[in-house]
């Protein structure tokens, strides 16, 4: 009806269809927000936007929440309005459309802009973006993506599409390392007729791995796929950047064999070759096994960051909490 580009930060992926031609990746939004004049805000606490993007007198923002406490929680909201959805987006569509002119298409500039920032993301995050599509395409119109703590699940917040509301499952502000295996089942007993998949580290597969034992006692055909550098490699990759490459501890780790350790359970289990090819035809493989499966993908060279892409700098105003924006 506005014309509005789109935008979810990862909690809600998946409300909109992000195929849709209004829809930015949260990268691109940003680029936008220096030069947005009204920001719809539904079921968001704002709090990205607010405390680090920025905002300033020029900016004007409404928000749509159902919790009284997030509510204008920082004072920066012009028209704060305490609802659910439901019942607050039917009222707004019916007032707007008494009222509203001719919209402007904005569709050509936002393809133009997804696609630069997609030629971006295919140069820079190789082989998450990769393997992203991939998994994109395994899982199907409306499988289930489980997002642990590790490289190709970051890179997935903003560089895989999700189609259907309930598609992409997140562990919110927490970050909690290794609550995907558990999650993927709850998930998975909740919608037996989707495909769920959780996408892990080894460090924190580590941390659940004893739950292979609760899928194969009660057959829930999750799937985990595995990214097995052999350490807690997001904090290696830190300290190597910071203090060079002699200076790292406590992040290398000391692995089972993932394939043995997951078929000692009574699991599916399979290694997977080292390109887009060689994981689609494991994670074909671990979802045609109709019941628990690990996919191990070995890692043998460090990731290329996705922090460029996540914590973005402030464009407008102040930042009211600069620890969030981009480390130097």
């Amino acid at each position: 009806m506005l014309g509005a580009p789109v935008s979810a930060l990862r909690q809600g992926k998946g409300a909109y269809d992000e195929r849709g031609p209004l829809y930015v990746k949260s990268p691109v939004a940003h680029e936008l927000w220096k030069t947005v004049d009204v920001a719809l805000g539904i079921g968001t606490r704002f709090m990205w936007h607010e405390m680090v993007w920025g905002v300033d007198d020029d900016l004007k923002l409404i928000q749509i929440n159902a919790d009284p406490g997030e509510i204008n929680r920082r004072g920066q909201v012009t028209v704060p309005i305490c609802a659910m959805t439901q019942d607050a987006l039917p009222a707004l569509i019916t007032a707007l459309g008494k009222r509203l002119g001719k919209v402007k298409d904005r569709r050509p500039r936002i393809a133009e802009m997804n696609a630069a920032y997609d030629k971006r993301l295919a140069a820079e995050l190789q082989p998450q973006v990769a393997h992203l599509a991939v998994i994109r395409d395994v899982l199907g119109e409306d499988g289930i993506f489980v997002d642990d703590l590790t490289q190709a699940a970051y890179t997935a917040r903003f560089a895989m599409p999700v189609y259907k509301p309930r598609g992409y499952v997140c562990a919110g502000y927490a970050g909690t390392l290794g609550w995907g295996l558990p999650a993927g089942l709850g998930a998975k007993i909740a919608m037996p007729g989707r495909r769920v998949l959780t996408v892990q580290g080894d460090g924190g597969f580590m941390y659940g791995a004893a739950e292979l034992a609760t899928a194969v006692k009660y057959k829930t055909p999750l799937v985990v796929l595995v990214y097995n550098d052999q350490a807690y490699g997001n904090v290696k990759r830190i300290q190597q950047e910071r203090f060079g490459d002699n200076r790292t501890i406590a992040s290398d780790l000391v692995n089972p064999d993932m394939v043995k350790f997951a078929e000692s359970f009574g699991a599916f289990a399979i290694r997977a070759e080292q390109t887009p090819a060689g994981l689609r035809a494991a994670l074909e493989a671990a979802f045609d096994a109709g019941g628990p499966a690990v996919v191990e993908m070995p890692v043998d060279r460090i990731y290329p960051s996705p922090w460029p892409h996540m914590f973005l700098p402030t464009v407008r105003g102040e930042a009211k909490a600069p620890l969030l924006a981009m480390p130097e």
